[in-house]
């Protein structure tokens, strides 16, 4: 009993810390071979090892017309440019854009602030300055997370405009985390008459806010090795960047390089307001598109922070059926019976199920 609550113990201090990495290129590695008294060894699966093919990912963006304006705030030249890092395909471009702003050390609301809860999604905080101020185009534009509005203004004193909030002048606009700020500022007839709901005369709902969690649970593996797991899922508005998330913290006394980590999405849905519907849509092996390094260890266990991101953009979902499931499969143990099916490829493999939905 006094194992495994310093088990958890150690596994909700790691919640406290957030920490994201990627790299050029992301690959499944292999496990490191680790003799010790349980005799886990690969040798007598390495065919079914060898036949797991890595992802390889690219980034491929584009930082030529990204600048830092007086050396505190982040400049975006077009709202269509900031929109090209929000793609969500193959390409995890949000996490390779977060990598690179820390590479050039900005100073971001995240960098500044640590403690940032995972019922948030990290990307907004890193692109806004210490004041919560980021520029998209000609708009500087503020985020206030305490009453959920959006300021913005294209003045010449425009920052400082934002920092007082000034409601009152005609320079600002002012909106909600629900409205999509940046479909309204670019069309100059919209913002004269503010008949901001029914944007290009589109009546569709606006998907609300939801938030759902599976708390930590923890499984005893082969040799009395154990894994951890909690899943986080949450659709999040924010004015100029939706998302549907999901985060997952794992505590284990199993290596981190003996393990992989999947998210599994199950006939999901979603429909961007006025926009396209994806319906059905079933991933069996999602690597994450953050995945970080190991947040430390004490007494051999280990602990690591994974997230991704199902839907990024600056438009609004009408709706979602958002269905998840973290899985932590351990590379030592595959399924002889089972040959290069990422689904089926392990006997050790501990999961856990978050499900949101707003239609």
């Amino acid at each position: 009993m006094k194992k495994q609550l310093k088990r958890i113990s150690v596994f909700m201090f790691a919640m406290t810390l957030i920490s994201v990495t990627s790299c050029n290129k992301e690959k499944l590695s292999k496990p490191n071979v680790i003799e010790d008294t349980k005799e886990r060894k690969i040798e007598d699966n390495q065919e079914i090892i060898d036949n797991i093919k890595p992802k390889e990912y690219c980034d491929d963006n584009d930082y030529s017309q990204l600048k830092v304006l007086n050396n505190k705030t982040l400049e975006f030249v077009s709202i269509e440019y900031y929109g090209s890092f929000l793609k969500v395909d193959e390409n995890p471009r949000v996490d390779y854009l977060m990598k690179y702003l820390e590479k050039i050390n900005f100073s971001s609301l995240k960098k500044l602030n640590k403690s940032l809860d995972d019922k948030d999604d990290d990307f907004i905080f890193s692109i806004l300055d210490e004041n919560q101020i980021v520029k998209i185009g000609k708009w500087f534009i503020k985020l206030n997370f305490d009453n959920s509005k959006v300021y913005a203004s294209s003045a010449n004193n425009a920052y400082d405009l934002l920092q007082q909030e000034d409601e009152q002048s005609k320079d600002v606009y002012v909106f909600s985390f629900e409205d999509e700020v940046l479909e309204i500022l670019s069309n100059d007839e919209l913002l004269g008459q503010k008949s901001w709901f029914n944007i290009h005369r589109c009546s569709d709902r606006k998907a609300y806010h939801k938030y759902n969690e599976n708390p930590y649970q923890e499984i005893e593996s082969i040799g009395g090795d154990f894994v951890g797991v909690d899943l986080r899922s949450s659709y999040n508005r924010y004015g100029i960047y939706f998302s549907l998330t999901s985060v997952s913290h794992v505590a284990t006394s199993i290596d981190l390089n003996e393990l992989l980590f999947w998210f599994y999405l199950s006939d999901c849905s979603r429909t961007i307001r006025c926009g396209n519907s994806i319906n059905h849509y079933t991933y069996p092996t999602n690597y994450p598109s953050s995945n970080v390094e190991s947040l430390g260890s004490s007494e051999q266990i280990h602990m690591r922070t994974l997230k991704y991101k199902w839907y990024a953009g600056f438009k609004q979902l009408k709706n979602y059926d958002y269905k998840v499931k973290i899985r932590v499969d351990d590379y030592l143990h595959p399924d002889p019976n089972q040959i290069n099916d990422y689904t089926n490829n392990f006997r050790d493999s501990y999961s856990t199920f978050v499900h949101i939905s707003d239609y």
